[in-house]
């Protein structure tokens, strides 16, 4: 009886053991946060362990984004990054970090895969009101330069909201108009030049916008008559001929007869020996068309001529 006893005391042991152990794990699941729901930047945890004395703001700024991770984007002239703070951080929150740094005068937004920093307005309105007013489209008007002496305005300078197809293009003065929201950023971009981006943080009607040109050489283009190609792409295509040479080691009547021989890949074929009505042949590296008439364009100081006309006597050299 006493044995019959203990096996059951045994067997209600084990069931109680079980039961403790589902109950914990039904309360271990209920308070766990959800790992499958995607957080923002401002929402991820972060080991954020900085200490500045009389740093520069910047300093500060890259620390935390080196530390962190992200990427952070601010306006040079808002946030004054060339003033000295001192701050002490101990935290896993990145919103907790840059208010420590900043104080509660600043906005933050994410905007793809960074932080936008934006001053808030000055207002005597709730936060409700402020939160309204920072998701408002601003008008964003001024004038895009070419960063030299005297700045060149440009024209043609295509202007885009980061991340959206939201843009314009300024006009013939360099001028623009768009419009974007708080903490939003523009791409100032033109062929030739750097690309500039410009953090919005209030409707502004004159901004000024210079913009670096490249250091990149560009290919080097030969100009051969009647059109231009890179220079790369040309191979001997422009040959000399200095006539008057010729003249004084050759009895020359016509042009014609001065170039046959004279210059690689020119093919003369003379048709008569009779001053004035020789009406050569011409062919510059062969037969390019079998249709089209392939005789050579005859420019004289720019002027269409005829080569029969010409007075070898007069012509100081010529280029093919």
């Amino acid at each position: 009886m006493e044995k019959s006893r203990h096996g059951a005391f045994v067997y209600a042991q084990k069931v109680l053991k079980h039961l403790l152990f589902l109950f914990l794990l039904i309360n271990l699941l209920s308070i766990s946060p959800d790992i499958s729901a995607s957080t923002t930047l401002l929402e991820q945890k972060y080991t954020l362990n900085l200490s500045f004395k009389d740093a520069r703001l910047e300093q500060v700024l890259d620390a935390i984004m080196k530390q962190s991770g992200v990427k952070i984007a601010y306006s040079s002239d808002e946030l004054q990054k060339d003033r000295v703070v001192s701050v002490n951080i101990q935290t896993s929150d990145i919103l907790t970090a840059l208010r420590s740094v900043l104080g509660d005068g600043y906005s933050f937004k994410q905007i793809e895969d960074y932080i936008a920093i934006a001053r808030k307005e000055i207002s005597d309105a709730s936060d409700i009101v402020s939160n309204i007013a920072d998701d408002r489209n601003w008008t964003i008007q001024g004038q895009v330069l070419e960063n030299i002496e005297p700045p060149f305005p440009l024209a043609g300078v295509n202007i885009v909201v980061k991340g959206t197809t939201l843009g314009t293009v300024s006009d013939g003065n360099g001028y623009f108009s768009i419009k974007a929201q708080k903490g939003d950023v523009l791409i100032f971009r033109y062929i030739g030049f750097k690309d500039y981006e410009y953090v919005v943080s209030r409707a502004i009607s004159n901004l000024t916008v210079s913009l670096n040109a490249e250091s990149e050489k560009l290919d080097e283009i030969v100009v051969t008559g009647i059109s231009e190609e890179k220079k790369l792409n040309s191979i001997s295509s422009v040959s000399s001929l200095d006539i008057s040479k010729n003249l004084s080691t050759k009895p020359i009547t016509s042009l014609s007869q001065s170039l046959q021989g004279g210059i690689t890949g020119l093919n003369v074929t003379q048709n008569s020996g009779l001053p004035g009505a020789d009406a050569a042949t011409i062919k510059i590296r062969g037969i390019s068309s079998l249709e089209t008439n392939n005789d050579p364009l005859v420019l004289v100081d720019g002027i269409p001529m005829d080569m029969n006309q010409l007075d070898p006597n007069t012509i100081e050299s010529v280029t093919v």
